[in-house]
């Protein structure tokens, strides 16, 4: 399907030649890798990440070293990160675009997009437990805030009893932080996401190829064997705040059992917003911005 690779060098040219191109879906990607004209695969997460599984024929190729490295013409490309904000696309696109022969562009939502959509991975089944990642605050503050929706878990916790007077035997709730306040423009809601949410586990029936695990040809019922039957496609990514510090992080390990994988738990929840993202506020117990958390280029290979 020729097409659908003209559209990628399309993609790629505008993504070069203007400020702000528009991404590739992760439909787009999974119809050119079943007619074979899929662009070169580049991750830009650690080579950790990558090690714990890729998108199939995808390189390694850490955005901290990015810049350096010497590449050959690779015509069309596609450069993906986590999908939680810890890899800057945008900038690996215009760096890319400096370099003969490349023209590349970006996979809107990420691995943990194509997680969701697909489900098609390296990653061996049952290799790790499910470890839900944590953002900070400062990370979701420079997220796009049109790709974030905000589940508010959060249940209200009870102030000291008063010393004396009629309010000493009632236990007063405290009025919680305005998430909008903290985080505008991003889409705050409440109740438990799962039950909105649903499964996105649902994959096709597939013929495979040997390599990797690519599907070759669409699967007898129709539709691209690489994507799954139902749930959302590139959906927004799905941040989870509570004031218990468990909530959240039991709630994101449901959600990505279910098939949900772009979902992060705001690390410190309620406590890090009551002090304005300030640095010793993160959550305590059970990790901080640790390994479980999408990793910073810092900490890259």
């Amino acid at each position: 399907m020729k097409s659908t690779h003209q559209r990628f060098l399309l993609l790629a040219a505008l993504a070069s030649t203007a400020t702000v191109g528009r991404a590739a879906t992760v439909e787009e990607l999974a119809d050119a890798i079943v007619a074979g004209d899929a662009p070169v695969l580049i991750d830009l997460r650690p080579t950790s990440a990558y090690q714990r599984g890729h998108i199939p024929g995808a390189i390694s190729v850490p955005l901290a070293g990015l810049a350096d490295r010497k590449l050959p013409p690779l015509g069309a490309v596609l450069v993906y990160g986590d999908g939680f904000g810890r890899q800057n696309t945008a900038q690996a696109v215009e760096v890319l675009a400096q370099k003969d022969g490349i023209q590349p562009d970006a996979l809107e939502g990420g691995y943990a997009a194509w997680e969701t959509r697909s489900g098609v991975t390296t990653a061996g089944a049952g290799m790790e437990p499910e470890r839900p990642p944590m953002i900070s605050y400062q990370e979701l503050q420079a997220a796009n805030a049109g790709e974030v929706v905000i589940y508010d878990l959060r249940q209200g916790e009870p102030q000291p009893e008063a010393e004396d007077g009629p309010l000493r035997a009632v236990a007063q709730v405290r009025e919680p932080e305005s998430i909008t306040a903290h985080f505008p423009g991003a889409t705050v809601r409440q109740g438990n996401p799962l039950e909105s949410l649903g499964s996105a586990r649902q994959p096709r029936s597939a013929a495979l190829s040997s390599r990797e695990g690519t599907p070759t040809r669409a699967s007898a019922e129709g539709g691209n064997p690489l994507l799954k039957q139902a749930g959302p496609g590139n959906e927004q990514m799905i941040v989870l705040i509570d004031d218990d510090h468990h909530t959240a992080e039991d709630t994101a390990r449901k959600l990505r059992a279910a098939g949900h994988k772009r979902v992060v738990v705001l690390a410190g929840g309620e406590t890090i917003l009551e002090h304005d993202g300030r640095a010793g506020s993160e959550r305590m117990g059970g990790g901080t911005l640790d390994e479980n958390m999408p990793q910073s280029e810092d900490s890259a290979d």
